[in-house]
């Protein structure tokens, strides 16, 4: 039990260290040196597993969890279940929870994995760009996709992995194998509640089992026990970091931005902390060798004297913020645009 629960801390850290640690925000920090010496010493084996493109390699990982899920079901309804109090047990409303709780993860997971993200493709990609507008900051005007051989819509990315531009591109999800963009990102959030309420839900059953001042002991009885502690330690630390992602994400969404922008907007607030970034006839540009550099790095200018410089990121007008509720509205209603 303590096996597995020290195995699942390292798996934790290491995927915030690898996912967190190349951010603007963590610059010089012992998480980027961490990232560093890990990419350092894995490049040649990490190089190998991404030019894996292949469909079987790519749906491995949504096939791993949908079994591990399923694992923990099957042990938890033959190990688990049989110690569950009878209040518990033979409550009506708790047997519908239960039910439901299971359900909607399956059911967000396969969602999920099926539905457009918002593909760009050249029948909708004007209605697109009429969308989603450039800020001339992070976003810039006649900026082509070499891949799609269109302009590409402001907030949108070309996915390697899936082939084609999306709209509002917030990640490729390895979990479910798919983008996460303007179409689906309600149903991925609705997937991540899902994971986080099976797991509180689990937690808490088990909890009435083994309490968790008598887990050390209460595993020690028998192999039902045992199993189900090792699934209660599993559930409190993944619920922990299904908590986090989800979130970030709800941050995301009030800060008006997406996870690909995270970074965007931290070069962007790096710039202003080494006071690099300046804004000359609504122009943003940077300040290089006492020359100033547009933000798409196409043209080069002397250093203006009416050139301001910004001195805090709020001077930094986010036009894709509109408040919480309209982002709110945005990403859980977009609107259909063929």
């Amino acid at each position: 039990m303590l096996l597995s629960g020290f195995l699942a801390l390292v798996i934790i850290l290491l995927i915030v260290i690898l996912v967190f640690g190349d951010s603007p925000s963590f610059r010089g920090s012992w998480i980027q040196k961490a990232r560093l010496v890990f990419l350092r010493y894995n490049s040649r084996a990490l190089g190998h597993i991404s030019s894996l493109n292949h469909p079987l390699f790519n749906w491995s990982v949504p096939i791993f969890y949908i079994g591990t899920l399923s694992f923990c079901l099957f042990q938890f309804f033959s190990c688990t279940w049989k110690l569950v109090p009878a209040v518990i047990k033979y409550s009506f409303v708790h047997q519908i929870s239960i039910a439901f709780t299971i359900a909607s993860v399956y059911f967000t997971t396969l969602v999920c994995v099926v539905s457009n993200p918002g593909e760009v493709h050249k029948y909708n990609v004007q209605t697109a760009n009429s969308k989603f507008h450039h800020n001339d900051i992070i976003y810039f005007r006649n900026n082509f996709c070499r891949t799609c051989k269109f302009e590409k819509p402001a907030r949108s990315k070309h996915c390697s992995t899936c082939g084609n531009c999306v709209m509002m591109f917030d990640h490729h999800c390895i979990w479910i194998n798919n983008c996460v963009g303007y179409y689906n990102y309600r149903y991925f959030i609705l997937w991540l509640v899902s994971n986080l309420t099976i797991l509180a839900y689990g937690a808490y059953i088990m909890a009435q089992v083994i309490p968790p001042r008598q887990l050390a002991h209460s595993i020690k009885i028998d192999r039902d026990h045992k199993i189900t502690g090792c699934l209660m330690i599993l559930c409190v630390i993944f619920d922990m970091v299904v908590a986090v992602f989800t979130g970030l994400q709800f941050r995301y969404i009030y800060l008006g931005i997406t996870t690909n922008e995270l970074d965007k907007w931290g070069e962007i607030e790096y710039l202003v902390q080494i006071s690099s970034l300046y804004k000359r006839n609504g122009e943003y540009l940077e300040l290089v060798d006492n020359q100033l550099i547009n933000m798409q790095n196409t043209q080069v200018f002397p250093f203006y004297n009416d050139a301001v410089k910004v001195s805090s990121v709020e001077e930094i007008d986010n036009i894709y913020d509109q408040g919480f509720k309209r982002n709110f509205h945005e990403k859980f209603f977009p609107q259909y645009m063929g």
